[in-house]
This record gives C-alpha cells, sequence and structure tokens, in this order.
C-alpha cells in the first residue's frame, strides 16, 4: 500500500500513520530515535523491513481484512498540516493448482 504525500509538499514530514478501519496498526515518525512503531491488528502482519513513510507492506493477510484503510500523513512545524485519504482494499484469494 502506497502513502499519499501531497498535502505536505514542501514541509518537512513529521508523521504517517496507517488506519484499518479506526484501528491504527502503523506509524512513521522520522524525527524519533525508533522511526516505526507497530500496533497489532487481527488478520495480517506488517513487514517491518520493507515499510516506511511511503509504503506498507503487509503479509499473512486474510480476507476478513477487506474494507476502509487510511493514511495520515502530518507535516511537521510550524504548520502541522494534516491530510487524511482512505480507501476500499478488497483482499482476494489466488489458488494455484500443483503440477505433479
Amino acid at each position: 500500500i502506497s502513502s499519499n504525500k501531497h498535502g505536505v509538499e514542501g514541509d518537512k514530514l513529521y508523521s504517517v500513520k496507517w488506519y484499518r478501519g479506526a484501528g491504527e496498526f502503523y506509524r512513521y515518525t522520522p524525527s524519533e530515535r525508533n522511526p516505526i512503531k507497530q500496533f497489532k491488528i487481527k488478520g495480517f502482519h506488517v513487514v517491518e523491513n520493507e515499510s516506511n513513510a511511503t509504503q506498507v507492506v503487509l503479509e499473512d493477510v486474510s480476507r476478513a481484512i477487506s474494507g476502509p484503510f487510511s493514511c495520515e500523513v502530518t507535516a511537521d512545524q510550524p504548520s502541522f498540516f494534516t491530510d487524511m485519504k482512505t480507501a476500499d482494499l478488497e483482499v482476494g484469494i489466488h489458488y494455484l493448482k500443483h503440477l505433479v
């Protein structure tokens, strides 16, 4: 999933937060000593070493997580301008036929 960095162009990034519904599951705050924070949400896992300010990578995804995902981007001071975009994510299952 890719983030929306549009509303903070020209400003220093303060944070990027990802939500599944109302539940925050990933936060990137570059000014902090440990910039990445994860919050457990049932139905998937964040691949931390592949996620950053511009994308979050999910694995072990179940169909049950289909629904609204939001990305909130906040600029640093002095504006602390915040922009949030929400979109529905639909998870599909692909079955592979094993050839013997």
